[in-house]
């Protein structure tokens, strides 16, 4: 596992199509955003066995 340290605003690139921003750090939670093609499919790790994909609506906030 890599561990990063990153602030708000800050990046992490995966390949050349993937972008994950850092929008907000609070007490028990981070926020993120992620650029990623409409075609690939992000799932959160606690849907994984259930392989339920990221709400649709929720990933058009990232599209600035």
């Amino acid at each position: 596992m890599l561990r990063l340290t990153r602030h708000v605003g800050e990046t992490i690139h995966i390949g050349n199509i993937i972008v994950i921003v850092i929008q907000r750090i609070g007490d028990s939670q981070v926020r993120i955003g992620i650029h990623a093609p409409r075609e690939l499919t992000i799932v959160r790790g606690e849907g994984h066995r259930d392989t339920a994909p990221v709400n649709a609506q929720g990933a058009s906030c990232f599209e600035n």
